[in-house]
């Protein structure tokens, strides 16, 4: 029997997007699908505020980051901004193509010091700064739009991590100077996992094109060269997983139906909603409101009991996988994923909490169930 996921990812997903993934495979060439994947391009480019170019790549969301440093970092100096588990994933992958990486660590699940940023990259030139927006490990929503605008005022590309981010955290690319974002399908566009999604404001393209590729598969500028040589038929250098691509642009499809800005309404409320019923079991979030990501929550256990025995009890006793952290803070830390509409769903929310609740109780830890779900019942 499955499992109801309330994890960070991979989703649960809806089922008007499962029927579209569960169809029949067709071809991933010719004037038909051409056109069902330029729309899917097209959608991409929209719903991230820019006039660039999407890239739709078969593989997990570190695809996407290998494929940006490949393209925008080799032989650059480059500045990562870390304060978690996936930043450190983001230095390993840069740490091969970059002449220099150097990182500004604020510690795990600290807050990002914008004017310590700034005098770094005052006191050094620097032609990358990459960051990751929604900090899987530990929810932390970093800065994107600030940290973008210092980029930018000393001429530097902003790449922007937003696996755990894109559908879930408005991105306006071009008016925040965002100059590359990375995420995935599955988790803030509620479908399965499979697919990197890259896209690049529209005069890296442009300079993209008058340089020579250093790789294959992972350099960006060998899709480029696809997309115009071969647009009339083929425009990507691959075979794409069709099924997924139609499932990731009905995805878009849904967003666009709901409406962006109701669509990003809708996850801050849920977020604060299930936050609240934490709250009122009488657990600590790890992360404030004002900083946490709307995707995910982030719990502290301290040290009353261990999150991967509250997991397995989750899964155990109710059907239901949680995450705990990663690292250091995997046993320390748990975290409930709230992407999609089927984590959004109040049965699931009360399910997951009662869930909590009666483990907490199980341990000895007092807990007033009947009032969280209150809180989670709140509109």
């Amino acid at each position: 029997m499955s499992k109801l996921l309330m994890i960070p990812g991979p989703v649960e997903v809806p089922q008007e997007i499962i029927d579209v993934f569960n169809g029949q495979n067709v071809a991933h060439y010719g004037p038909e699908w051409k056109a069902l994947y330029l729309d899917a391009i097209d959608m991409t480019t929209r719903f991230f505020g820019t006039d660039g170019l999407a890239y739709l790549m078969p593989g997990s969301g570190s695809l996407g980051l290998e494929a940006s440093a490949v393209s925008f970092c080799t032989n650059k100096r480059c500045l990562l901004i870390h304060n978690g588990f996936f930043a450190d994933r983001l230095q390993a992958v840069v740490s091969s193509h970059a002449t220099t990486l150097e990182v500004i660590n604020f510690g795990f699940a600290q807050p990002v010091d914008l004017a310590a940023v700034e005098k770094k990259l005052t006191d050094s030139s620097y032609d990358v700064v990459l960051m990751v927006h929604a900090e899987t490990s530990n929810a932390m929503l970093n800065p994107a739009d600030e940290v973008a605008a210092l980029a930018h005022k000393h001429n530097a590309i902003f790449i922007l991590d937003a696996i755990a981010s894109g559908g879930a955290e408005p991105i306006a690319m071009d008016d925040a100077h965002i100059d590359v974002v990375i995420t995935a399908s599955q988790k803030g566009f509620s479908c399965p996992a499979g697919l990197a999604i890259v896209v690049v404001r529209k005069h890296l393209v442009e300079l993209m094109e008058t340089q020579q590729p250093v790789t294959w598969y992972t350099d960006l500028r060998i899709w480029t060269q696809y997309y115009h040589d071969w647009y009339d038929w083929h425009p990507f250098p691959v075979t794409l997983p069709t099924n997924l691509v139609k499932a990731y642009r009905k995805g878009l499809q849904l967003l666009e139906e709901e409406g962006r800005e109701a669509h990003f309404v809708r996850m801050q409320q849920t977020a604060m909603r299930i936050r609240r019923a934490l709250e009122a079991l009488g657990l600590r979030l790890l992360i404030d409101d004002d900083r946490c990501a709307h995707g995910l929550t982030s719990v502290s256990t301290e040290e009353k009991f261990d999150s991967a025995e509250l997991v397995t009890y989750m899964k155990q006793h109710f059907n239901i996988q949680i995450a705990g952290s990663l690292g250091a803070y995997k046993n320390r830390i748990f975290r409930i994923g709230h992407f999609s509409d089927p984590q959004m769903e109040l049965r699931n929310l009360v399910s997951t909490i009662v869930g909590i609740g009666t483990f907490l109780q199980t341990k000895g830890i007092s807990c007033d169930i009947e009032k969280a779900i209150a809180a989670l019942e709140v509109h």
